[in-house]
């Protein structure tokens, strides 16, 4: 013998109302992984330009615009020269860094690349939590300054 459906046991648009109810929450999910591997990138893209320019600057630190241009090729545009400080220090470790002190840096001399980024997120924009400031420094000893 055969059942008979009823239509009130079956539910056809279950399945349908609770994607709709969980399609914001897995949006949110995907759109935040999403935000992490732009803050990854981003991270990585000023930590690498603030190493290649301190690369640079051991070999001549008395060229900052030279610095500067190679943090700016190294990044690709994601930052300004308004994101990067320069600085040089005496091999005395008691001896602050001065943006100054480059002009006449001398071997075991330190240089310090600075980059600061601000990170805009896609996600917690709409939570009020739109921006995080990165920052990424480099130093090393100059091994060759030129007179």
């Amino acid at each position: 013998m055969r059942q008979k459906k009823s239509f009130c046991t079956s539910e056809p648009g279950q399945s349908l109302l609770e994607f709709a109810i969980l399609l914001p929450v897995l949006l949110l999910i995907l759109l935040g992984a999403v935000d992490l591997g732009r803050l990854y990138y981003a991270q990585v893209t000023i930590t690498n330009a603030s190493r290649e320019a301190a690369r640079f600057g051991i070999s001549d630190p008395k060229n900052p615009t030279g610095i500067q241009a190679r943090t700016l090729a190294e990044a690709n545009g994601a930052i300004t020269a308004a994101n990067i400080t320069i600085e040089c220090a005496p091999y005395n470790l008691s001896q602050p860094y001065s943006a100054g002190y480059c002009a006449s840096a001398h071997a075991g001399d330190r240089l310090r690349v600075t980059i600061t980024y601000n990170f805009t997120f896609l996600t917690l924009y709409m939570f009020g939590f739109a921006n995080l400031g990165l920052s990424s420094f480099t130093t090393m000893a100059i091994i060759n300054a030129p007179s």
